[in-house]
């Protein structure tokens, strides 16, 4: 995997923090975390490990925020999976253009779209 691209996620793609439930512990290492509900910019992206498990991970490090060098040399990423893509209304607009109006016209409102599971719930 490049440290620039991802399946889902690319450097300078603003992301919504769906996740801000930190262990105690982050503050060891980080001085701030993201915020749920939140957007932010990807500024870079790195490999990380999760201590626990051991199981490697993406890590995505933020433009808005910067954290301190550990004492291993290298900025703490954010898992990925605090995160989901934002589509801003821009975006979307330049989306619908690229569609010809047969294909968003009422004659599809029968289909049914698949959405991705985000893993994003809320209570009911």
């Amino acid at each position: 995997m490049s440290s620039q691209s991802s399946p889902i996620f690319n450097v300078g793609q603003r992301v919504i923090c769906i996740n801000d439930s930190f262990p105690p512990a982050i503050h060891d290492w980080c001085d701030q975390m993201p915020v749920a509900g939140h957007i932010y910019t990807i500024r870079a992206m790195q490999v990380g490990r999760n201590d626990r498990t051991g199981n490697s991970n993406l890590g995505l490090l933020l433009v808005e925020i910067i954290n301190p060098l550990s004492g291993l040399g290298y900025e703490a990423g954010f898992v990925h999976t605090r995160f989901i893509p934002w589509l801003d209304c821009a975006h979307a607009a330049r989306l619908a253009q690229n569609h010809s109006p047969a294909e968003t016209s009422a004659g599809n409102a029968n289909r049914k779209i698949n959405r991705p599971d985000t893993g994003f719930r809320t209570e009911d």
